[in-house]
């Protein structure tokens, strides 16, 4: 990502004033249909006024006949639709060969093409994934950020489960903090970032690490490293509930979480019976109304599957005890703490 090059094109914004607070997803054609449901869920469960963007990379944007658009037009959310234009060639993830791996495309290197041109515009920009369900007010709007750029929360897949060590110790070695946070979820406070700044470092980052990460030795996260290289020691830690990941499902953390994100390569669609719970069917299903999705359906045969997977669930938690046993003495001894720079 370069400074003013592949930025948001124009786009319609309905009659209104903006208000303080937006929320980005960003999603090529291929991942409309997750992010429809990811959009909803935060349509329906936030209580403050947010606007909605919408970036897209690589194609048009949904068709105005959305059932998407007229629920946020319903709840009064304006809803924005921005089209990123082309990255210059140098900048073009996927001319350049950047790496990614199994579901995670290109269009993840493009975050900051979506989020910087919002700064201007609101005092704080949250962008999410499309992988993530809002299941309960979050009141991003409001977290304390303790004076720093962003906030984000623990990637406890990677710092909960380092079990030898390696990672800190690798961390360490490359003198840069082995606190290191989920980048898919993360709180932008307008007047402390320094765009420009931002831009430059995360280019310069993207570059070398093709080469070489300084956290992983096989690096498979993308975008993420790059970001907390960037942010590193600038960030604030914030709850664990506001970004729970795929990591601690079967952990007791997964079934109180405001925000749920389904890392790796199984999201919640399409529809995972055995895998799924009581909380992210009933949800699932309401979107799937709202949203007259006949794609979202369960048989009659889903509901006996619930029962199994719930017992199941209790015989992997079993079977998982001492990964689950780390997470849980990682969870307790992570309160949210500031990371000043220095």
């Amino acid at each position: 990502m370069t400074e003013g090059t592949g930025a948001a094109q124009p786009a319609h914004v309905p009659d209104g004033a903006s208000r303080d607070c937006a929320v980005c997803f960003l999603t090529d054609a291929r991942g409309w249909p997750l992010a429809r449901y990811a959009i909803a869920s935060f349509i329906l469960s936030q209580s403050n006024d947010y606007d909605i963007v919408l970036s897209c990379d690589g194609w048009p944007g949904p068709d105005a006949a959305d059932p998407l658009l007229a629920l946020a037009r319903a709840r009064g959310i304006r809803l924005e639709t921005a089209v990123l234009a082309a990255p210059a060639p140098e900048n073009d993830p996927s001319a350049v060969n950047m790496r990614v791996f199994g579901h995670i495309t290109a269009t993840v290197f493009r975050k900051l093409d979506a989020v910087l041109p919002l700064l201007p515009r609101y005092a704080r920009v949250v962008y999410a994934d499309i992988d993530i369900l809002f299941l309960h007010d979050a009141r991003l709007h409001a977290v304390d950020l303790g004076g720093n750029p962003i906030g984000a929360v623990i990637d406890y897949s990677i710092c909960g489960d380092d079990v030898a060590g390696s990672f800190a110790a690798r961390s360490r070695a490359n003198g840069i903090s082995d606190r290191y946070f989920n980048s898919g979820l993360m709180v932008f406070d307008s007047a402390r970032c320094d765009a420009a700044r931002i831009a430059a470092r995360y280019d310069e980052i993207q570059t070398t690490h093709q080469l070489s990460c300084p956290y992983l030795p096989d690096c498979e996260t993308g975008d993420q490293c790059i970001f907390n290289q960037v942010f590193t020691q600038a960030w604030m830690e914030l709850p664990l509930d506001l970004n729970v990941q795929t990591a601690a499902w079967r952990h007791p953390a997964w079934y109180t979480a405001r925000i749920r994100h389904y890392t790796g390569g199984r999201k919640f669609l399409p529809v995972q019976y055995w895998h799924s719970d009581r909380t992210e069917r009933r949800l699932l299903k309401r979107i799937a109304r709202l949203l007259d999705d006949p794609a979202v359906r369960y048989p009659p045969w889903a509901a006996p599957a619930a029962q199994l997977t719930f017992l199941r669930q209790a015989r992997m938690r079993k079977v998982h005890k001492p990964k689950l046993d780390r997470l849980a003495a990682f969870v307790a001894g992570s309160p949210a703490a500031p990371h000043r720079a220095g």
